[in-house]
């Protein structure tokens, strides 16, 4: 059976299971095989999810709790989430309401949902509802690390509160959810690793700090994003240490990442910091033949 009809499947069963316990019983001895299966595959390194999904995937492993997961509900809150037009708490706002109604309706969310709302309530700096979420996220999808899908789905959760913690400026908590991470065998995301190096304040020496944090993400098994090398060497760039700015973009360029318009504008903006004017103009003029360009005012400024 594909997924998106597990899925539907999964939605409509609850509904009947007063009336014909007997299909529910029969659903339940369906999928029961799937999760043995799955069980018994070797386990693969873990990375957050990156995106939601409309119906549980099947190809990891049985997700316990996709019979009572309202999918349509999950992703109507992760795009409002995501909207970049208007206010980030107007839409937090609907989005709780959104939840709490599905809630009260016996169901809960997708895990990449309640990682969503955990971005957003960072985003608007409240502590106290990142905690809230993430006990709500305990009580509808306990974890399980035996079971791979809800490993993988709290990977993401957990990854998400790292972030919001560092964002409200609360780097212990982070580092608790991060060793959490650690303990079940994965780690952050490198966007989380670079959220920790642009949340770096009252550091005598930001830039080798960021060093520092870059490389603990290396030996977590991580692999750098663009946004994690523009974090660094954005910090690098103010203490204008341009060699190292230099390498790390020669060794983004050599893993094949497409630098994106942050990383020019930092590298000519550090260039011209340090009386690198010929090599700025070299740079500003790659950034702006790169097929990804987008104008942004900083480097103007910095060559003017």
């Amino acid at each position: 059976m594909d997924p998106s009809t597990v899925g539907v499947v999964g939605e409509a069963v609850p509904k009947i299971e007063a009336t014909r316990p007997d299909l529910a019983r029969k659903w339940s001895d369906f999928l029961q095989p799937a999760a043995k299966a799955a069980v018994s595959q070797p386990l693969t390194p873990l990375t957050p999810q990156s995106a939601f999904v409309e119906h549980a995937p099947m190809t990891d492993a049985f997700d316990p709790y996709a019979h009572t997961t309202d999918f349509r509900a999950s992703k109507i809150i992760s795009e409002m989430l995501e909207s970049t037009t208007g206010r980030t708490e107007n839409h937090l706002s609907d989005a709780l309401s959104r939840f709490r109604n599905v809630r009260r309706a016996g169901r809960h969310l997708h895990y990449v949902a309640y990682g969503k709302l955990i971005t957003a309530a960072g985003k608007t700096k409240q502590s106290n509802l990142i905690a809230e979420v993430l006990g709500m996220a305990q009580v509808d999808v306990p974890f399980s690390l035996d079971i791979p899908s809800v490993r993988n789905g709290w990977v993401g959760i957990l990854d998400s509160t790292v972030a919001a913690c560092l964002t409200v400026g609360d780097r212990g908590l982070a580092g608790k959810y991060h060793q959490q991470l650690l303990d079940m065998g994965a780690a952050p995301s490198a966007n989380t690793f670079g959220i920790y190096i642009t949340t770096l304040e009252g550091t005598f020496d930001e830039a080798t700090e960021a060093v520092k944090i870059f490389q603990r993400a290396i030996a977590e098994g991580v692999a750098p994003s663009v946004f994690l090398y523009n974090a660094v060497i954005g910090k690098l760039g103010k203490a204008r240490r341009i060699d190292d700015c230099l390498r790390y973009f020669g060794e983004m360029q050599n893993l094949g990442m497409r630098p994106s318009s942050v990383t020019y504008g930092t590298l000519v903006n550090a260039l011209c910091r340090t009386s690198e004017e010929s090599f700025a103009v070299e740079m500003f003029d790659e950034m702006e033949a790169a097929p990804n360009y987008r104008p942004r005012p900083a480097p103007y400024n910095s060559i003017i």
